[in-house]
């Protein structure tokens, strides 16, 4: 009875196997263009880059053109010698302002650490006096207050 059974599922598994390719041949046959559509498909393509070839050939000699103008309108300004040879025309050359050393203020003492400059800046007498406590000038521990 069990054999029975299993013979007539493989039988339908085979006869839907078969219905489903031989359907799927006769779509791709039908769904397959022909040669002229093909022909005339590639056709229209061809006259489509044509056309971009044209306009973009338009665009080359317009930028071409405008090339040319600046070249032209290059050769007529002037050529500046000295520090500000690339500056446009018109530009004045004047004296460049000069560099004032920073005022350091009194009691700043400079410290040199890897090649740089840094200063120790004195406390105000009254925070000294707190972060001290007895200590001689300059040196201590700096305490925070109590939250």
């Amino acid at each position: 009875m069990i054999r029975i059974g299993y013979i007539v599922t493989a039988i339908a598994i085979v006869l839907t196997v078969s219905v489903l390719s031989l359907r799927a041949a006769t779509d791709t046959a039908t769904t397959k263009p022909t040669t002229e559509e093909q022909i005339g498909a590639l056709r229209v393509r061809v006259a489509e880059l044509e056309a971009q070839v044209a306009q973009l050939q338009t665009q080359i000699k317009q930028k071409d053109l405008a090339i040319e103008r600046m070249q032209r309108r290059m050769a007529i300004v002037p050529k500046i010698e000295g520090p500000l040879s690339n500056a446009p025309p018109g530009i004045t050359l004047g004296t460049a302002p000069a560099l004032v050393a920073p005022a350091i203020p009194p009691g700043w003492v400079p410290q040199q650490f890897n090649g740089s400059t840094f200063y120790l800046v004195p406390l105000s007498q009254q925070q000294e006096a707190q972060t001290t406590k007895g200590a001689p000038s300059g040196t201590g521990t700096l305490t925070l207050p109590a939250k």
